[in-house]
């Protein structure tokens, strides 16, 4: 990976885009602990969690990186409850 020129201002673009991202889960009732509705739902709170999870994934969602779901959970009657998102290589 290539290294930032200017850290500090790389550091602060960073923490802007996870602090716009924590607003939009707010704003928007994304909490990831709210389990429960539609499968988009579910897919939007796992990219959420991923993305939020450090500076370099936020760097990554930021620079485009694919990503990939995986430990789909599902309810007795098969709607789907949970599932992970990671990084596609």
């Amino acid at each position: 990976m290539e290294q930032p020129k200017n850290i500090v201002l790389e550091s602060q673009m960073l923490s802007g885009a996870r602090q716009m991202l924590l607003r939009i889960m707010e704003t928007y009732n994304l909490s990831p602990k709210v389990r429960g509705g539609s499968d988009d739902a579910i897919y939007t709170k796992a990219e959420l969690d991923l993305v939020l999870s450090s500076k370099d994934c936020t760097r990554k969602f930021l620079q485009g990186d694919r990503i990939g779901y995986r430990n789909h959970k599902r309810n007795a009657k098969g709607k789907l409850v949970s599932c992970e998102a990671y990084w596609l290589d």
